[in-house]
């Protein structure tokens, strides 16, 4: 008996088709609104190589590359929900989608204390990085297709 047998949780597709939307919803509005997109998330100033407080930078291509590399994630993540029944691609997809999320769940966290980055956009965006990362690893762990 496991430690997740008694846990429901979702099924890896849905887990997948989710990822896929959260991809596609920051990566279009970084491909369409990069300006915005840079204001939402970051403060105004901050803190430069000295520590001190200096406006912050803002490249609308570098912003529409991260768009677009967003956008292929929600592809992959699409092609790996509907891949066949015991396709190895479901669960490393779902264990490096897992990873990935928890990454960007520490940036966020590191991003915050550095005060570089809104609480209002980021503390929502940990929450939701966090959850779907320890569910995309634990649905990996107890079986990609399994249906409950």
């Amino acid at each position: 008996m496991g430690i997740l047998d008694d846990v429901p949780l979702p099924q890896g597709k849905h887990l997948l088709l989710a990822s896929a939307g959260l991809s596609t919803a920051a990566g279009g509005m970084s491909l369409l609104q990069p300006k915005k997109t840079h204001e939402y998330y970051f403060e105004e100033e901050v803190p430069g190589d000295d520590d001190k407080k200096e406006p912050a930078p803002q490249h609308k291509p570098t912003t529409r590359w991260l768009g677009a590399s967003l956008c292929w994630v929600a592809g992959l993540n699409v092609a790996a929900a509907f891949a066949p029944e015991g396709s190895e691609a479901k669960k490393n997809l779902l264990i490096a989608n897992g990873a990935g999320l928890l990454a960007v769940s520490a940036m966020d966290g590191a991003m915050l204390y550095k005060e570089t980055q809104k609480k209002k956009a980021t503390l929502p965006e940990i929450a939701a990085t966090s959850a779907l990362g320890v569910l995309h690893i634990a649905r990996a762990v107890k079986g990609a297709d399994k249906d409950e």
